[in-house]
């Protein structure tokens, strides 16, 4: 460690004229051949000479149960792109930190030097927060529960008119995707769902009310969650949107998949009157039914 300092301030310290550093590259030059390769001392060396643009050839352990000081310390070199890249240290990352992980919390290992074992702490600490970001990063879309479910469904619902409108303006006017009626809205109201859950039920059979029956626009079947479409049009204003949705809250009350109901009304041109009423006076519990209707956009 003392000669990495000292080739890292001969490097970067102004004071240092180049007679010195010409000096220290000879010293390290004659050195090349002095330790044995692989150590952990000569790969530390070979760093620090690295430094000054001195190269020695190494030789990693390639063994399959290297020490763990040894796989943290070519964990902590493999970083070094311009050392490691000209030596051919390209080891996969996820195989390297795997086994890292696998002796360092299964393994029991006995580290009686301070260096090594602060070379240790350092190395496993910023494994497991990659790979705890990595979980995050693959998972944080993904609903663990049936209120994540919903709050994600209504995340979507909510920016629905700003996708509508970013669809809008392609390059060089090339055709797209308009709402033209209801199937269109779930068309794209089914793809935006996909990219969050892996299983979407489109189209599914309700139970018959009242000697009549339809079908779903989309189950969540692990999440007991169904999601209805709704478009408002000429002859489709609030007020046969709410008879149609009190007709469809019944009839999901004895849809055996159905713990939730998520009713999207879409509206682009403001054909209801009093949308806040619409939403307010049928989103609450409607028997063993929880109903949350959403209106976007909300023009009035």
């Amino acid at each position: 460690m003392e000669l990495i300092g000292l080739c890292l301030g001969a490097k970067h310290c102004p004071a240092v004229d180049q007679a010195h550093r010409d000096w220290l590259r000879k010293i390290l030059d004659q050195g090349r051949d002095r330790l044995q390769l692989g150590t952990p001392t000569q790969l530390l060396s070979a760093y620090a000479a690295s430094q000054l643009d001195v190269r020695w050839d190494i030789q990693v352990p390639r063994g399959n149960d290297p020490p763990l000081p040894t796989l943290c310390l070519l964990h902590w070199l493999s970083r070094e792109a311009e050392f490691a890249s000209p030596l051919g240290l390209d080891f996969k990352e996820a195989d390297l930190e795997g086994r890292i992980l696998k002796l360092a919390l299964r393994a029991e290992s006995q580290i009686n030097d301070v260096a090594e074992a602060s070379l240790v702490l350092c190395a496993t600490s910023s494994v497991l927060d990659a790979c705890i970001q990595s979980q995050v990063e693959q998972s944080w879309a993904q609903p663990v529960n049936s209120r994540d479910a919903l709050r994600i469904v209504e995340n979507i619902g909510d920016r629905f008119p700003v996708i509508v409108n970013a669809l809008k303006k392609r390059h060089n006017n090339r055709p797209t995707v308009t709402m033209t009626d209801e199937y269109d809205v779930q068309d794209l109201l089914g793809a935006l769902l996909k990219v969050h859950f892996e299983d979407v039920r489109p189209e599914e059979w309700t139970p018959g009310y009242a000697g009549n029956s339809s079908r779903v626009d989309f189950l969540l079947k692990a999440f007991g969650l169904v999601v209805e479409v709704k478009m408002t049009r000429k002859n489709l204003d609030q007020k046969e949107v709410v008879n149609q949705l009190a007709t469809d809250i019944l009839r999901y009350q004895a849809h055996l998949d159905c713990k939730t109901l998520f009713c999207f009304v879409y509206d682009p041109d403001g054909r209801c009157g009093n949308p806040a009423a619409l939403q307010n006076d049928l989103t609450k519990r409607h028997g063993p039914l929880d109903v949350v209707v959403m209106v976007r956009p909300m023009l009035r």
